[in-house]
Order: C-alpha cells, then sequence, then structure tokens
C-alpha cells in the first residue's frame, strides 16, 4: 500500500497538476510474486494517520 496525497494509482488516467502516478507498487508486486510471494494490492491512500491505521488494521 502506498501512501501521499499525490500518487494516483498507474491506471488512474489523466493525472492533475501536483499528481504523480504510483509506478511503485505495480513494479514492487510484479516483484514479489515472481519471487513466489502472494501479493494483494491495497489501494492508495491519504496521509491521514487514522485512515491508515484502520487500512492497515482491516487488511492484517
Amino acid at each position: 500500500m502506498s501512501t501521499k496525497d499525490e500518487l494516483k494509482p498507474y491506471n488512474f488516467g489523466v493525472i492533475g497538476e501536483f499528481e504523480i502516478y504510483d509506478s511503485n507498487t505495480p513494479m514492487f508486486a510484479s516483484r514479489l510474486a515472481a519471487l513466489g510471494c502472494k501479493v494483494e494490492i491495497i489501494q492508495s491512500h491519504s496521509d491521514d494517520y487514522d485512515k491508515l491505521k484502520d487500512t492497515i488494521s482491516d487488511a492484517i
């Protein structure tokens, strides 16, 4: 799971000013899968601490 308000999923479409595509998540997921790991991509989240904590808690 990537975090930062300016990150947009790699398949988001057109991004706005001060936004960037999250290219790291699919790269890491692909590499981990190639190494035999079970990978589940969790959508990017904002920098909000409580939302991030809840998302991680839900995932585990």
